[in-house]
């Protein structure tokens, strides 16, 4: 234990939070600014266990990427007598188990504004690459204002797995497991974190867990294999949406879950949006009723109560003396059925799909406009109209095949740019790709992105088509650079040709110069491309290019300064040759040969510095201004 008052660097302890299997945490002072942060440093017990080191320094490393209102940051890393600490987001609040403890189950609306900050914390750290993997209320630390702030990214701590109390009582992680976790598998994807979440709202909304068990190989088969029972059973008030939206998202299968957390976020808002509508719609009913009754007199008891009744959910006693008919218990018990039967048919037409048309149109508007909803809105559609075929339903399909596949693209790079261990086998093959990509092995990367594409082919998952979209189409961006490099090769006797932006206008240069025969100035133009647009995902094709020519060119690079002088003069004296010959028979054909050569010389040689190659490339330039002028052709 560090005692109050100890130093480490510019942080001053001022007394422990909390420990645990992993370590101790404690409030400090940032000595420069005055700030409390929270300062996590591993046991003393666990200094020298490589697994718990790399353990607790993977927690560090997944926080430096994280930067978001609802996730806890990360402000520094050191070491305290040669212990590893980090510094953190100090957050004065408390802990939603806590929570739980002393109020039992929250209200949906409560639910449902904690769970939409979840979902967006969720969505950050997966679009980085990283699956929390420990999701839980003891987790999820609430400010007094409200906001949510997602904790502890370590991995999921040992006695956490196997902490159970008492019969009918468990804790910790086995609780909160999805069942690819309870199986080991090493595939997890972020639907593991949404089943996880799934099993918070249950919690959260119930006051107790889905499964309760008293050995954690019960809770492991129980999530594998048990039903759980619909949460509506357990409390009747649940808004339908929100019960169905918390079975699916602990369906068994990932694939069966809800596609990622920002489709469970809209879910959720369009949850409150129906209940405020049914509620709103309810009320107007009310009021349309007090209208029409005859005279101006104020509302009668009936009225009064079914709109307290639709307002707050609670039906005030009758009072024990006998009542008119319509104040009868049963005649207002009836009323309300029929209100509710007319509420749940309005709530019905307002809430049907809208048109495939109107989603189509809808979906192509975001797109165009580059807005992040157009994949949500390709998502519903198919949610609402899964057997449609015509045009636009296929481009639909097209369009979300694109978007998933960039998503896909952008993860994967992102984790493997990022060092992190492949997440399943999937992940493992296409990291061994993209390697072989960069080492310009293209024959073998080509072959690895085939071995991934046949692996999910038979899948029906979501995520094993997106892995095969991905698959074909890296195979095809390989199989086409032949054709793109011939389509440059034959832009060289174009002189209107233009590159579409910086990446082509490089590569087009590299390949001038592969065709002049310049083989060292080809590897150099090839590998300033590769370093330029290495992190430039949308130039990604350009980068492989480069590594794959770079990869062949090398063998032809003579050794030493002088040598590649000396080869370049060679090289267009032989050129300067060539052009003249061209330029004595002045065909059509010869003519436009002859203006590309000497287009060459100009382009790729009008700046040298080197005094012996400059005399030809006058000479070049001058033949052929002597050129004939070349007829339009016929």
């Amino acid at each position: 234990m560090i005692e109050p008052g100890k130093y480490l660097g510019p942080f001053v302890i001022e007394g422990e939070l909390g420990s645990g299997a992993m370590g101790t945490v404690y409030k400090a002072n940032y000595t420069e600014t005055g700030q409390d942060v929270a300062i996590k440093i591993i046991g003393l017990g666990l200094a020298g266990n490589e697994s718990a080191l790399a353990r607790f320094e993977r927690e560090a490393e997944i926080l430096k990427q994280l930067r978001h209102p609802n996730i806890v940051r990360l402000f520094a890393t050191g070491r305290y007598k040669k212990t590893p600490f980090f510094a953190m987001e100090y957050v004065e609040g408390e802990s939603l188990d806590k929570i739980m403890e002393r109020r039992g189950r929250l209200p949906w609306e409560e639910v449902v504004h904690l769970g939409r900050q979840l979902c967006l914390a969720l969505q950050h750290a997966h679009d980085k690459g990283i699956i929390h993997r420990d999701l839980k209320p003891s987790n999820l630390m609430i400010l007094p204002d409200g906001t949510l702030k997602l904790t502890d990214f370590g991995i999921a701590k040992d006695t956490d797995v196997t902490a159970l109390t008492g019969a009918n009582s468990t804790v910790g992680t086995a609780a909160y497991m999805s069942p690819e976790q309870c199986k080991g598998e090493r595939t997890l994807t972020s639907k593991s974190d949404l089943y996880s979440l799934g099993c918070v709202f249950y919690e959260l909304l119930t006051g107790r867990k889905p499964f309760v068990k008293e050995s954690p190989v019960d809770m492991f088969l129980a999530h594998v294999s048990e039903p759980v029972e619909r949460p509506s059973r357990l409390v009747l008030d649940i808004p339908p949406w929100l019960d169905t939206l918390v079975c699916q998202l602990m369906e068994k299968k990932p694939e069966h879950r809800p596609f990622d957390a920002m489709m469970v976020k809209k879910v959720l808002d369009e949850v409150e949006d129906k209940m405020t509508s049914q509620r709103s719609a309810g009320l107007d009913m009310v009021k349309a009723r007090v209208a029409d009754r005859a005279g101006p007199g104020p509302a009668d008891v009936t009225d009064r109560e079914a709109a307290r009744a639709l307002r707050t959910g609670k039906k005030k006693k009758s009072k024990a003396k006998s009542a008119p008919v319509y104040e009868k218990t049963w005649f207002v018990a009836s009323a309300l059925v029929i209100g509710l039967g007319i509420l749940a048919t309005i709530g019905w037409w307002m809430t049907r799909p809208a048109s495939p048309d109107v989603f189509f149109s809808r979906a192509q508007s975001a797109l165009s406009s580059g807005s992040d909803s157009g994949i949500d809105i390709i998502r519903a559609y198919f949610a609402a109209y899964p057997d449609r075929n015509d045009d636009n339903a296929r481009k639909m399909q097209g369009w979300l095949e694109t978007l998933e596949t960039d998503k896909l693209e952008r993860q994967t790079h992102n984790r493997r740019n990022r060092k992190f261990t492949p997440d399943g086998e999937s992940e493992k093959v296409a990291f061994a790709a993209l390697n072989y990509e960069d080492e310009g092995k293209l024959d073998e990367a080509k072959r690895r992105w085939q071995e991934l594409s046949d692996a999910n082919a038979s899948s029906a998952g979501d995520e094993a088509k997106t892995w095969s979209w991905l698959s074909k189409r890296k195979i095809k961006a390989i199989e086409d650079m032949p054709i793109i490099e011939k389509r440059w090769i034959d832009a060289r006797t174009q002189p209107d040709f233009k590159p579409a932006n910086d990446a082509e206008r490089r590569a087009y240069t590299a390949v001038r110069y592969e065709v002049f025969g310049d083989a060292p100035a080809a590897h150099e133009a090839w590998a300033k491309t590769k370093s330029t647009f290495e992190k430039d995902l949308s130039n990604r094709n350009y980068v492989v290019m480069a590594a794959g020519k770079m990869r062949m060119l090398v063998g032809r690079i003579p050794e030493g300064a002088d040598a590649i002088r000396n080869m370049r003069r060679d090289l267009l004296a032989t050129r300067l040759s060539e052009l003249n010959a061209l330029a004595k028979q002045p065909t059509p054909f010869n003519v436009r040969q002859a203006r590309a050569l000497a287009r060459d010389f100009s382009d790729l040689y009008g700046s040298d510095v080197d005094m012996e190659l400059a005399p030809m490339v006058k000479q070049a330039t001058a033949t052929a201004g002597a050129l004939p002028l070349e007829k339009e052709p016929k």
